[in-house]
C-alpha cells in the first residue's frame, strides 16, 4: 500500500515543477520579442543621412580704404611685400607730394577673394584708418544661367554647322551662314561676361590711399622738410622769373626787324616835327 502513494507524490511533485518552469519559459519569450523590437527601433539601427552640401557661392567684393601712416614711402614697399606673400598685386599707382610734408600714394590691388579680410587688417596696422568701404555682389546665379545659356547655344551652333555641311543651294548657305555669325557673336559675348564675372569673383580689388602730414612725422624730420620745401619754392620762384625773363628776350631778339622799324620810323617822324619848329 506504500508504493502506490509514494508514485502519487513523485507524480505530483514532477507536475509542480512542470507548471513552474512554463511562466519562466512565457516571460522569457515576451521579454526576447520586447528586446527584439527594441533593438530594432533603437537609433543606432538607423541608417545615416547624407549632410545636404552648400553651393559654393561666386561673390564680388571691393573695397576702398585712406590710412594715414608714418612714412608714405615705406608703407607703399611693405604693402607690396606682403601683398606679394598672399598671391595679391599691385595692379596700378598713383604718387603725389614726394620732397613735400604731405606725400600720399594710391594703390590698386588685386587680392584673391579669399584673403581680402586678411589683407585689411593688415593694411588697417600700418596706421590709422580714415576711410573704409566694401562692397559686394553675389553672381551665382548670373553665372548659372551664362554657363546655361551658352550649352544651348553651343548647340544651335553644332546643329548649323551640321546643316550648312549638308546644304547644297547657295540661298540656303548663306542663310546658314548668317545664323551661324549671329549665334557665334551670341557665344564670344557670354564667354567674356562669363569671364570676366568668374575673374572678378576670384580676385578682389582694394583701392587704397596712403596719406602723410606734418602731424605724423618727427620734430626733426618736419624741421628740415619745412626748410628744404621754403628752399626749393624760393629757387624755383628764381628759376621761374630768370626763364620768363629770358623767354621775352628771346621774343624781341626774333621780332627785332619789325619792332626796330617801328621804332626807327616813329624817332624819324618825331625828328621831322621837331625840325619844322
Amino acid at each position: 500500500m506504500k508504493t502506490p502513494w509514494l508514485l502519487v507524490v513523485v507524480l505530483a511533485l514532477a507536475v509542480g515543477g512542470c507548471t513552474d518552469e512554463v511562466p519562466e519559459a512565457g516571460v522569457s519569450a515576451k521579454n526576447a520579442d520586447h528586446e527584439s523590437s527594441r533593438v530594432a527601433t533603437s537609433p543606432a539601427s538607423t541608417p545615416p543621412q547624407t549632410p545636404v552640401e552648400t553651393p559654393l557661392r561666386n561673390v564680388i567684393r571691393n573695397g576702398s580704404m585712406t590710412v594715414r601712416v608714418p612714412d608714405v614711402e615705406k608703407t607703399e614697399k611693405q604693402l607690396t611685400r606682403d601683398l606679394a606673400s598672399v598671391g595679391g598685386y599691385v595692379a596700378g599707382s598713383h604718387s603725389a607730394g614726394y620732397g613735400t610734408g604731405s606725400p600720399t600714394v594710391e594703390l590698386n590691388l588685386k587680392i584673391p577673394a579669399a584673403r581680402l579680410d586678411g589683407v585689411i587688417e593688415t593694411i588697417s596696422a600700418y596706421g590709422v584708418v580714415l576711410d573704409k568701404q566694401l562692397s559686394s555682389e553675389d553672381v551665382t546665379d548670373q553665372l548659372i544661367d551664362a554657363e546655361a545659356r551658352l550649352k544651348t547655344l553651343t548647340s544651335q551652333e553644332s546643329r548649323y554647322r551640321d546643316l550648312l555641311n549638308k546644304a547644297n543651294n547657295i540661298n540656303q548657305i548663306a542663310e546658314i551662314e548668317s545664323k551661324l555669325g549671329e549665334v557665334r557673336t551670341q557665344i564670344e559675348r557670354i564667354s567674356a561676361t562669363r569671364k570676366s564675372m568668374a575673374d572678378r569673383a576670384a580676385m578682389s580689388e582694394l583701392k587704397i590711399t596712403l596719406t602723410q602730414d606734418a602731424a605724423t612725422l618727427p620734430a626733426t624730420q618736419g624741421q628740415a622738410g619745412w626748410l628744404n620745401e621754403s628752399w626749393g619754392q624760393a629757387t624755383g620762384a628764381f628759376l621761374g622769373v630768370l626763364q620768363m625773363g629770358g623767354t621775352v628776350a628771346v621774343w624781341l631778339l626774333v621780332f627785332s626787324p619789325l619792332w626796330g622799324a617801328i621804332a626807327g620810323g616813329t624817332w624819324l617822324v618825331a625828328r621831322h616835327a621837331k625840325a619844322k619848329r
